[in-house]
């Protein structure tokens, strides 16, 4: 099994599919036991206008689902929510910064 290749394709797939950020699935891809250099690889495979799109997407379906009045509340629930996808806690809030 060529590892690049999986690494790849794991990184993709996770990424479009299940909506994981790069923390999630660098720690997918250590389970896996593969190299630190090929994690960084794949992961450098992520356009990041796409992985900006993605995170914003995503906190905009679960932005619907919260029934939450308290602005301070609903933005810590967003950034939970996005943080246990695994995207980065300063880009998490910069996209909240800019959706208000």
């Amino acid at each position: 099994l060529n590892e690049e290749r999986f690494a790849l394709a794991y990184t993709l797939g996770k990424f479009r599919i299940k909506g994981w950020g790069k923390n999630k699935i660098r720690q997918g891809l250590k389970l896996k036991r593969v190299p630190e250099k090929m994690i960084h690889k794949a992961l450098s495979a992520i356009a990041p206008d796409d992985y900006i799109a993605k995170l914003k997407s995503l906190i905009e379906k679960k932005h619907v689902t919260i029934k939450e009045s308290d602005p301070y509340k609903l933005r810590f629930l967003l950034s939970r929510y996005a943080a246990q996808k695994g995207y980065e806690p300063d880009l998490i809030g910069d996209v909240l910064r800019d959706e208000e």
